[in-house]
């Protein structure tokens, strides 16, 4: 089973806690920290593609790049969600599917957290 793979992250999941942010917490979450250097690798390969010299931008533009990029490309932004969505036992993906929208917005808000943090 691919969840016994992933690395736990402690503190997060209070028993209180709504079922979206569960999922959130339990399920993508984990998923996001173990996929997270293909999900670098693969912005970095969508940057050299593009020829963007991302580099040697200033703080603010690469920041506005990374939004930018996970809010207008709609098939870079399938591929990353794709990435993460790849990783789920089919019980989560029968939970994810009932609220598709939601979830793909979260993992993509989180993505965006990583990439800052990491390419910034």
């Amino acid at each position: 089973m691919m969840s016994e793979q992933r690395p736990a992250i402690k503190g997060i999941v209070k028993s209180n806690t709504q079922t979206l942010e569960r999922f959130q917490n339990e399920v993508l979450r984990p998923i996001l920290k173990q996929q997270h250097n293909l999900l670098i690798q693969n912005f970095t390969v969508y940057l050299e593609k593009r020829k963007i010299d991302f580099e040697n931008l200033s703080l603010e533009k690469k920041e506005k790049h990374i939004d930018s990029i996970l809010s207008k490309d709609i098939a870079f932004k399938n591929m990353q969600v794709g990435i993460i969505v790849g990783r789920f036992t089919l019980e989560e993906f029968a939970h994810f599917t009932e609220n598709s929208n939601e979830y793909s917005r979260r993992i993509l808000q989180m993505l965006k957290k990583r990439l800052k943090d990491t390419l910034l």
